[in-house]
């Protein structure tokens, strides 16, 4: 591995390619970007391409074997490490209801009207994940039980059993009862998101995670797994991806702090690439 030494002459950067000045400030990101001139011209392709730093234009008639490697797409890093998830952090919350339900049964077929207590009980179990490889926290799945029990005359209503709301005495704590509403008895499992789904490999299951904008010091400011989920095609995860490929490996072709400059503006995108999304997917298979 060849040591490069980095460049400390200011960036080339045309007028047409300037950006707004608020969104080339990396002061957020609490580093200083170091000044790497645009790429000679050489597309970057295969196993053993050139890393950016050696294709400086101080260093524009390099030829010998790149010593950098290719990284993952943001496909691959749609999901986390789920050999490595944290520890469960759980919490439970109970209340309570005094309603008068109907419910099938009985002697005639259904009880009608009577009076019940419904008690509620949320146990919420969160894990955080991190991204294969890094400290970064991917994102928090987050399964929640809804138990729902309903007493009568000190008899427990059995499992299953589903009651319509009539009229209420007392009410939930929190998302309160309304007339004609139907309860089930049993444990209702969701994920944090709402669905029924609470599998670790499924990146829309997850809540939470280290937002783009506090990595990239702008930007969009949501979680960088739910950028991924929602579309591996775009600019931001095109360099999220690159971004956690320069974390995960330090032999990939491009630094943390050169990927934030490239969305940034601070570096060009190199010649023969029409986009910086176009350069980035050239840097994985």
């Amino acid at each position: 591995m060849m040591t490069i030494e980095s460049e400390k002459s200011k960036p080339v950067v045309s007028d047409h390619q300037k950006v707004d000045q608020s969104k080339r400030s990396l002061t957020k990101v609490g580093f200083t970007v170091p000044v790497i001139m645009t790429l000679a011209g050489r597309p970057v392709t295969g196993f053993g391409a050139n890393c950016l730093s050696q294709e400086m234009s101080g260093n524009a008639s390099y030829t010998g074997a790149g010593s950098c490697e290719l990284g993952s797409s943001p496909e691959y890093w749609k999901s986390p490490d789920s050999s490595a998830a944290g520890s469960l952090i759980t919490q439970e919350s109970q209340s309570s209801a005094t309603v008068n339900a109907t419910w099938p049964g009985g002697s005639g077929g259904s009880t009608t009207n009577k009076q019940v207590t419904i008690k509620k009980t949320i146990k919420s179990t969160s894990t955080p994940y991190l991204w294969t490889g890094i400290n970064i926290h991917y994102g928090d799945l987050i399964k929640i039980d809804t138990i729902i029990e309903i007493i009568r005359n000190n008899d427990a209503l059995s499992e299953g059993t589903i009651v319509t709301i009539v009229s209420i005495s007392t009410n939930f704590s929190d998302n309160p009862l309304t007339e004609g509403q139907t309860l089930s008895v049993g444990t209702t499992t969701t994920n944090g998101n709402g669905g029924a789904n609470t599998e670790a490999n499924d990146c829309a299951n997850f809540s939470n995670g280290v937002s783009f904008s506090a990595v990239f010091g702008g930007g969009i400011d949501e979680p960088m797994r739910k950028l991924l989920c929602e579309s591996t095609d775009s600019i931001e995860s095109h360099a999220i991806a690159a971004y956690l490929n320069a974390l995960q490996n330090p032999n990939y072709i491009l630094k943390p702090n050169q990927v934030i400059a490239l969305y940034n503006g601070v570096i060009n995108v190199p010649p023969n690439y029409t986009n910086l999304e176009h350069f980035l997917s050239a840097t994985w298979p």
